[in-house]
């Protein structure tokens, strides 16, 4: 297997299983809403890959997704299961966790395209509707700060993948937090 892909796999979880998303969204305490971040998180990587249009990046996306099922979904599930024994619920968790990045997947790609063919108010426009729906599930107005906040968080988290090579993604840290590069979620 890819060990790129295995380190993009772990970098992610280091940065799901830090503060930093509940620091900046504290609203993400609500188990739905967390999970669903983080399947928004594997499909912005995802698509990012899928972008590059060649058998090279359908593989790497493949072995990427085999080492989130396999060491990152369970820990996740470990770390957010207080009620159910933890063999039962990782189980539920990589299935359930699973059917959300899918679920998501299409929408995701119809945003990302739109970033590279849209202008940004409409861009801004369709991707606070994306997140009111799968992030918040539709209990949330587009308008609320909270889903403008996300939105351009998602917006400025998308640009800086688009910003990196292919290289760059799979050989060096991505820094999901964009703590090397703060000023981007300010843009």
């Amino acid at each position: 297997m890819n060990k790129n892909c295995y380190n993009l796999a772990l970098e992610l979880k280091q940065y799901l299983l830090s503060d930093y998303l509940l620091a900046q969204f504290p609203i993400l305490q609500l188990p739905d809403y967390m999970e669903n971040t983080f399947a928004l998180h594997v499909n912005i990587l995802q698509q990012r890959l899928l972008n590059e249009k060649n058998t090279q990046s359908e593989k790497d996306v493949d072995h990427l997704r085999f080492f989130l099922k396999t060491y990152v979904y369970s820990e996740l599930a470990n770390k957010y299961n207080e009620k159910y024994p933890a063999d039962a619920f990782s189980d539920y968790f990589i299935e359930n966790y699973q059917n959300r990045v899918e679920i998501m997947a299409g929408d995701i790609k119809i945003l990302d395209n739109d970033m590279q063919t849209l202008q940004k108010e409409e861009i801004d426009e369709n991707t606070r509707k994306f997140i009111r729906k799968f992030i918040f599930l539709n209990k949330i107005g587009t308008t609320n700060n909270i889903v403008q906040k996300y939105s351009s968080y998602v917006m400025a988290h998308m640009n800086y993948l688009h910003s990196l090579s292919y290289l760059e993604i799979m050989q060096y840290k991505i820094y999901w937090g964009m703590q090397e590069a703060l000023k981007q979620l300010k843009a």
